[in-house]
Parts: C-alpha cells; structure tokens; sequence
C-alpha cells in the first residue's frame, strides 16, 4: 500500500512524533510511505528518511507560503497513493477542499484536538474550525486518537461507522527511563532533590492547559515536598 500523509512541517510536536513513528511502523512491514510537508521538512525529516520514509516539502520560500495547494496537488498527481492521510484540522481542510483535483483517492483525515476553546484564538483558526465541521462527512474515513475526540466528532454529525480510535503509539525504545540521567538533571537544576519531578512539556498554546498545570502545581506544593 502506498500511503501519503500531509502535515505543515516535521517539527517536534506530538503530532509530527506521531506521524514519524507511525510511518516507520508501516515501512517496516513492507509499505511505501511519502510525507507531503507543505512548508519545510523540519528537525523530525531526517528521523523520517532514516526510518524508509520518503519526505516532499516545496523547494522555494515563494512555493511555501503561496503555493503549498499547487505543491500538494502535484504530488497527490505525481505518487497516485491509495490513500491521503493528512494530521490536524488545517490540512484536513486543505486536502478536502482540493480534493476535486483527485477524486478517486481515499482522504482519510486525523483528528487529534478536542474541546477547543476558540475564543482563545483569533478569526483565521476560528475560520478554519468552522470549515473542519463543513466538510469532514466529505471524508472516506476519520481517525482520532481519543475516544473524546471521536465522540466530539461524531456529535458534529458523522456516521459513527466512519470513524475509528486509534490511540498514540510510544516508541518504548526511545521514550524510557534513564536514571544516570535523570539524576544529573537534578543535580544541574534542581540542587539534586531526591524525589519525584512532576513536569509539563509542551508547547505555549491555550490548547496545551499550561494555565490549569500552574494551578494544580501551586496546590500541590503546599501539600507535597
């Protein structure tokens, strides 16, 4: 099976890890497996080539920001996949919203966000939700990676049928303790505390729930060493 996913970049988020290890996971067992980017590869496209994956990203800097649905296009025209599997609502959009260029190609969307809060962002991401409720029943599939995320999307009016859980896979390989490790973290930054660390690692977006971490750490250290 050849398979295409599309996403804006390969930068570290969790949904790129994703998509890499996912990939790799498909190329081991035997399938061709592309990534379209549509503005750079970024840090994770090296991982990807190493893992058998072939990565397509637009050459010039005018390309990128002007033409990613020309770049796109072409290359669903280019690799024929047996199917197009773009990550997050803004490349959902864009794949379906072109999808007439290739009509015969199943576009199976991922659908990894739930509950947004779009007060919190400004006209174009509110612009850009509205568009995801219009056309996800156009999709031949959806899969979301919480059971929230799928009760959401079938609140919106999908047929139950078309979509399906596919919970975050962990590469147990590279995501491990490593407690020489970690004990140098603490002795570095933390004046070599003894106990548990309870941490948030993501980036700053409303989305994230850095707000409701901050409230949860400020009852805890009154309660806890």
């Amino acid at each position: 099976m050849r398979v295409l996913f599309i996403i804006e970049s390969l930068g570290r988020g969790g949904a790129e890890r994703q998509m890499v290890t996912l990939g790799a996971g498909l190329a081991a067992r035997g399938h061709e497996v592309h990534i379209g980017c549509l503005h750079h590869p970024g840090p994770l496209g090296e991982e990807a080539l190493e893992a058998g994956i072939a990565v397509h990203a637009p050459r010039s800097r005018v390309m990128k920001r002007l033409f990613s649905a020309v770049f796109l296009v072409r290359l669903v025209w280019n690799l024929k996949p047996d199917v197009v599997h773009p990550y997050l609502t803004q490349n959902n959009v864009k794949v379906s919203l072109l999808r007439f260029f290739y009509p015969g190609t199943p576009v199976v969307w991922g659908v990894r966000a739930t509950s947004l809060n779009l007060g919190d962002y400004g006209i174009r991401d509110r612009i850009i939700a509205w568009l995801g409720r219009q056309l996800s029943p156009r999709a031949d599939m959806v899969i979301c990676n919480s059971t929230g995320a799928r009760d959401e999307i079938v609140g919106v009016g999908l047929r139950p049928g078309l979509v399906h859980v596919v919970p975050n896979g962990i590469d147990a390989d590279r995501f491990r303790q490593l407690p020489a490790q970690g004990q140098a973290f603490k002795e570095r930054y933390l004046s070599g505390h003894s106990g548990q660390v309870v941490g948030m690692l993501a980036r700053w977006d409303p989305m994230k729930g850095q707000g409701a971490f901050l409230e949860m750490a400020a009852l805890l250290v009154d309660r806890l060493p």
